[in-house]
């Protein structure tokens, strides 16, 4: 048994409490499909004074998405744990695509750190904790490894970076070049 597969158990055997799962289950819920994120991104995109931000993050959850679930998940082809390690009793039905990465964890901290980056602290310090919240329940629930939900984060910190210096630098190409 490797050392994420013992987190996990830990977390099952020690961590997990009836009482809390619901809970869980209604944080992972806010990321399927990316719905929150997406919603959150739409309203930016929206309203004149956030379109920048709507923009930045619209772009980078496009990339990190299809590195995350496009490219790295069909390459890397990780099981899900309760796939490989049969005392792993995960909370959720079995999920349709593979483990790595989180595309939860990847959708949530792509978004949050552009707003965490782009907004006041009171706006983007609840981002990333519901981010983090996010990425927590996914090992919560036994659906994902720790390093998948790193992983994620990983993606979304990389994306950002790159999208937050190309967009700008691309908009200056496009409209203010010297004719």
């Amino acid at each position: 048994m490797n050392r994420e597969t013992s987190i996990l158990l830990w977390v099952q055997n020690y961590f997990r409490k009836d009482r809390w799962t619901a809970f869980w289950k209604k944080i992972t819920a806010l990321c399927n499909f990316g719905w929150f994120w997406i919603a959150v991104t739409l309203l930016c995109l929206s309203l004149r004074q956030t379109r920048t931000q709507g923009v930045l993050a619209a772009v980078a959850l496009g990339i990190s998405s299809f590195i995350a679930n496009v490219i790295l998940k069909p390459l890397v082809r990780r099981p899900r744990p309760y796939d490989a390690q049969e005392e792993l009793i995960p909370l959720l039905p079995p999920q349709k695509d593979l483990a790595f990465p989180s595309g939860h964890t990847c959708a949530s901290f792509t978004c949050a750190f552009i707003y965490l980056w782009f907004f006041p602290l009171y706006i983007g310090i609840p981002m990333i904790i519901l981010a983090s919240l996010i990425a927590f329940s996914r090992i919560y629930l036994g659906v994902h490894y720790p390093s998948d939900v790193l992983a994620g984060i990983l993606i979304a910190l990389g994306t950002d970076m790159m999208v937050v210096r190309l967009i700008p630098a691309m908009f200056w190409m496009i409209f203010k070049k010297p004719v």
